[in-house]
């Protein structure tokens, strides 16, 4: 009987065996596994890092108010009070312009898609024999306020999504 090291078992069996590829397999399922686990616990883990990062800024303030001889709930409530107050002073602020902006937008695209479609015209009389190889300016046009509609809209629901929690 002789003695046979791992590397000679290895060698008489081949260079991948069944044993091997019976781990690979479970390998890549448990990475396969583990990556969709973290995909679905990216908004708890998101959620997470922010509410440490919040308690790291204003843990000093609430120490600061324990040596001042205010109970630490106290501090906490009172710090958490001001921080609400803060945010809701910013949305009071911020909203009524973005409206604004919002407003005066709504009054300037007509005259910018006017403007767009004249440009569009004026490059195609400029240049005869893109005429053909171009759309209609009315079509670039379309296109153009169709994705600057998309832009919009997703601005807007951003923009919506991070102040309407602070708002209820």
């Amino acid at each position: 009987m002789t003695n046979s090291t791992p590397q000679e078992k290895h060698d008489e069996l081949g260079p991948f065996a069944y044993r091997d590829g019976r781990r690979l397999l479970i390998l890549i399922v448990l990475l396969i596994a583990g990556w969709l686990l973290l995909r679905s616990l990216v908004p708890v883990l998101l959620l997470f890092g922010i509410v440490i990062l919040l308690a790291m800024v204003l843990n000093p303030i609430v120490v600061y108010l324990e040596r001042r001889r205010v109970p630490r709930p106290a501090g906490v409530a009172l710090v958490l009070i001001t921080l609400a107050a803060i945010v809701v002073l910013v949305v009071a602020v911020a909203v009524p312009t973005f409206t604004d902006e919002l407003q005066l937008l709504i009054q300037r695209a007509p005259n910018a898609w006017q403007s767009i479609r004249a440009h569009i015209a004026d490059f195609t009389e400029r240049y005869p024999a893109l005429q053909n190889a171009l759309p209609q300016a009315d079509q670039i046009a379309t296109t153009v306020g169709n994705q600057a509609g998309t832009m919009a809209n997703v601005l807007l629901r951003s923009t919506l999504v991070l102040f309407l929690p602070f708002c209820f």
